[in-house]
């Protein structure tokens, strides 16, 4: 069955650049004063990792209107980065989906003040708390953004993370193809690293600074090209706020 159950009548996304388009947005945020955000990550580690990628949606409750903004956040310098933080605080409502992830990403960046808001939300607690505690291998619903989005709000979410996905598994089979090479059967090192007592840092060096190497990580996003992930991430943000 088709699901199309969006709270805001329209959606636009823009990309941000320079300081005159964050001012911009900033004047909308008085009105549009519910915030959503999301990030893209070098990778999934807390403290080694970082966001190099903000999405924000911005909602006008009144008239049911929604806009979305993605940043590339590379090479920004200390005031530009204050700017978007300013931002994302300017909003009544602060919504992350798994906040404490995104919230130690944009720390490690330098947004340090966004734990301050008064009203921080995660909205996948939220969605916790409105489902039983079943987990997913025994029937529970799955509490990832995407898959609980295609439930309760767009069947097609899942769509926007294809061409993502794609760029992720020629990643992997570009890291695996260099690993045949010096003659690593893949299945055996698959094995070998889903033993937690195992790390890479058990195997030889060869091996080890390959799956070390983030231009072969499919996990760091910072490889996805930027013009297929622009509109992935502002999607995020989009279901965040409308399952919110």
């Amino acid at each position: 069955m088709k699901i199309k159950n969006y709270y805001c009548k329209q959606w636009t996304i823009k990309e941000l650049k320079g300081m005159d388009d964050l001012y911009e947005v900033r004047k909308l945020t008085n009105t549009y004063n519910l915030i959503a955000a999301d990030t893209e990550t070098s990778g999934l580690h807390i403290i080694l990792d970082k966001a190099f990628c903000l999405t924000f949606a911005i909602v006008n409750k009144e008239e049911r209107l929604g806009k979305a903004y993605v940043i590339d956040l590379r090479n920004r310098n200390k005031s530009y980065l204050e700017l978007v933080e300013s931002i994302l605080l300017s909003g009544k409502e602060l919504i992350f989906w798994n906040a404490k992830f995104d919230l130690h990403m944009l720390h490690n960046i330098g947004m340090t003040h966004l734990i301050e808001h008064p009203k921080l939300k995660d909205a996948m607690i939220y969605a916790r708390l409105a489902n039983p505690a079943i987990p997913t291998d025994k029937g529970g619903p799955d509490l990832s953004l995407k898959p609980y989005s295609v439930k309760h709000i767009d069947s097609d979410a899942k769509s926007y993370e294809r061409e993502v996905a794609i760029a992720k598994r020629e990643l992997a089979i570009k890291r695996n193809n260099k690993l045949k090479e010096m003659g690593v059967k893949i299945g055996e090192l698959n094995t070998f690293l889903k033993d937690k007592i195992n790390t890479a840092d058990d195997l030889p060096s060869e091996i080890r600074d390959i799956l070390l190497d983030t231009s072969y990580n499919p996990d760091n996003y910072e490889n996805i090209p930027w013009n297929v992930l622009k509109q992935y991430a502002a999607f995020d943000a989009i279901f965040t706020i409308e399952n919110y």
